[in-house]
């Protein structure tokens, strides 16, 4: 007689995965799935039956995952992705006992007889962009969740105050960086031997306008020190005449999409990271940095002190000559 199997049964809702390519949120749900089969803690499933994420691609065979995969998105993609779970649920898999909701898709938490958790991130929206839309749906996912996860006290502070969230019922869980250091490619990417690097968007509350600025009143610039763009959008022509009007030099700020790899390299090989977002729910690369050994300028802003504590120089994010 085959043993019973009395791991729970976790069911990670795939929402994220119909929206993003690539990104943080994804990355961190794929990492979860994996750590939580890689450990024997739990008998997961990935809930995406259709999928558009490239992490997801790429794991499938490990975590024995049956979604089809689209190429491109197109419109509708999360609400069909999502009633199809849900379908799926009903009509064929066996009962599950902890759903985890990836990105506030509080249909996916309707009517489900388990616990049902969901992990916040920021509550930058509502602090930059407001969308009542997508505030709709993080209070409904809050009120549908016995449990919620912030991934700092920032975003913790900012549920119990934008939503109206009951502190008891959110746990602070931080992020880890996952970079990986072995077999690394030589640095050969054609950049400054001196630079600055900044990596991810650059637009909004990222701040980046505040940071070129301020390389530009700055002797770095003088000093031929570069800045390095790793991630985000290509740099566009009217990024191109700011910079120019600031007097920063065309060939002083590049772009890169770097692998895994090479983004520890511009890491081990930086001046320093800076990252002077208005706001962040977490921010990952001031921790990669960090693990690479590179100095990091952070803005005191949101849950960055948390994530760098004593280990960064702290600035103003709107200050200029900080």
């Amino acid at each position: 007689m085959s043993p019973v199997d009395l791991r729970p049964r976790v069911c990670l809702s795939g929402e994220i995965f119909s929206l993003q390519k690539y990104g943080g949120v994804s990355r961190y749900f794929l990492e979860l799935a994996l750590a939580l089969k890689r450990l024997s803690l739990a008998d997961v499933k990935i809930e995406a039956e259709l999928f558009i994420n490239e992490y997801l691609r790429e794991s499938r065979v490990r975590l024995a995952h049956n979604g089809i995969y689209c190429k491109h998105s197109f419109r509708g993609l999360r609400q069909i992705a999502v009633q199809m779970a849900l379908w799926r649920r009903k009509l064929v898999q066996p009962p599950i006992d902890i759903i985890h909701c990836s990105y506030y898709s509080h249909e996916s938490l309707r009517g489900a007889s388990c616990a049902k958790v969901t992990t916040f991130y920021d509550m930058i929206h509502e602090r930059f962009a407001p969308n009542p839309a997508f505030s709709d749906r993080k209070s409904k996912a809050l009120k549908q969740s016995d449990h919620c996860i912030a991934i700092s006290e920032a975003t913790k502070c900012d549920m119990v105050n934008m939503l109206g969230a009951d502190p008891d019922r959110i746990s602070v869980v931080y992020l880890a960086s996952n970079l990986a250091f072995d077999n690394l490619p030589p640095f050969s990417e054609n950049t400054q031997d001196r630079y600055l690097l900044w990596v991810g968007q650059r637009a909004g509350y990222k701040n980046f306008d505040a940071f070129a600025l301020a390389f530009a009143q700055s002797r770095l610039a003088a000093e031929k020190v570069g800045i390095v763009c790793a991630g985000g959008p290509p740099i566009s022509a009217k990024e191109r005449e700011e910079w120019h009007g600031l007097g920063i030099a065309d060939d002083a700020i590049s772009h890169l999409l770097p692998t895994d790899l090479q983004l520890v390299e511009l890491y081990q090989h930086a001046i320093a990271l800076v990252y002077v977002s208005l706001f962040e729910g977490f921010g990952i690369p001031p921790l990669e940095a960090m693990q690479c050994g590179c100095p990091v300028v952070a803005s005191n802003a949101g849950s960055l002190p948390e994530v760098v504590g004593e280990a960064a120089f702290l600035v103003a994010p709107q200050d200029i000559a900080q």
